[in-house]
């Protein structure tokens, strides 16, 4: 089981704190180097779709057919850039276990699930 995980670990990083906190005390998987390892993850998909952006407007100034919409490639950059900024500005400042993939918008004020050391 901790093999497997540890395969996916990297996408590990994305599932809420909690979770993240019950998988480093049950097999050991460190949920800041899953979370830095995600957010890595996440920007190469922001630099991949930002690289994509001008080929979809290319797709569609020339009529051909197919391709993804510049709109979808720009927001779909936006969407995982903001997280992973958000996100590893937790890892900088040592927020254990970091937020998953947008937890951040949806945690509660009042409510509070990680600890700083």
């Amino acid at each position: 089981m901790t093999f497997g995980l540890n395969l996916i670990g990297p996408l590990t990083g994305l599932l809420p704190a909690p979770t993240k906190d019950q998988l480093e005390t049950r097999y050991g998987i460190d949920p800041v180097a899953s979370t830095k390892a995600s957010v890595l993850i996440q920007m190469l998909l922001v630099f991949v779709a930002l690289t994509l952006a001008p080929f979809s407007q290319m797709v569609r100034l020339y009529g051909l057919p197919g391709g993804f919409t510049m709109f979808l490639v720009l927001t779909v950059a936006l969407v995982l850039g903001v997280d992973a900024v958000v996100r590893w500005s937790q890892v900088l400042a040592e927020v254990r276990p970091p937020s998953g993939f947008y937890e951040w918008l949806f945690t509660r004020p009042g409510k509070q699930t990680h600890r700083r050391f």
